[in-house]
């Protein structure tokens, strides 16, 4: 870890140390709360997609499926926004773990299974800074995984049912 190779832990002060414990304390609690947003976040936007699909086919008006698309594309939004957050929020916290806790392998950030997580591990195992900054950047994390495919497949089978019961059905838009 560049940024802590030249302070030699003998050599730094108390307070530096309580420093890097304090942000240590405040980069896992942030995790935990991002984590925490999104899921509720990912419930109250999957239970709106659903009482718009209800009202959709309850009222037989196809423009709520694509108001159920909206609802979703939303969320799908502030999901990759979110997690772009938590990547930078992995590594600063692995970086701080592995400096504080002598690289123990078994530490919490070390044995998250996250693709956040994995991804800053492979960014951490870069030396130049310059290279890390630009990966981290760049990270394509955000947009892998079950809960970025599965949004883009409801909101792609809400648009085809909405333009489907429009045209074949002969739903009214609204």
């Amino acid at each position: 870890m560049i940024l802590f190779r030249r302070i030699k832990s003998k050599d730094m002060s108390t307070s530096l140390q309580d420093y890097y414990k304090i942000e240590y304390q405040q980069v896992v609690s942030r995790i935990y709360a991002f984590e925490t947003i999104r899921l509720q976040s990912g419930i109250f936007f999957g239970t709106a997609n659903i009482t718009a699909l209800g009202f959709a086919f309850a009222r037989k008006e196809s423009g709520i499926f694509f108001i159920a698309a909206l609802i979703l594309s939303i969320y799908l939004f502030y999901e990759v926004r979110a997690r772009k957050a938590s990547q930078i929020l992995y590594f600063r916290g692995l970086q701080l773990q592995r400096f504080l806790s002598n690289n123990d392998q078994e530490a919490f950030l070390e044995i998250s299974r996250s693709a956040q997580a994995e991804e800053a591990k492979k960014i951490l195992s870069f030396d130049d800074i310059k290279i890390r900054k630009k990966l981290l950047i760049n990270s394509k994390t955000y947009r892998t995984g079950i809960f970025f495919i599965i949004p883009i497949l409801v909101i792609s089978l809400e648009v085809i049912a909405g333009i489907l019961y429009l045209t074949i059905a002969c739903w009214p838009l609204y």
